[in-house]
């Protein structure tokens, strides 16, 4: 269960410093718009929705 925690937290970090490069490189090159797909993000989701059934079903609902 710790090793699901660090992972999580070490996770969210990424995604914090990912999401700050891409609004730095956004200012450095005065784009209003920029289409980025964070390929690992998603990836990293569907994996969890794959390990707990509990998640999957909480999204699924969340769309609905």
């Amino acid at each position: 269960m710790h090793d699901k925690k660090h992972a999580i937290s070490a996770f969210n970090k990424t995604s914090l410093a990912l999401s700050d490069d891409v609004e730095l490189l956004k200012k450095q090159l005065k784009m209003d718009s920029f289409n980025y797909v964070d390929i690992a993000s998603i990836q990293a989701w569907e994996a969890s929705l794959g390990e707990w059934p509990l998640l999957a079903e909480w999204d699924t609902w969340s769309k609905d």
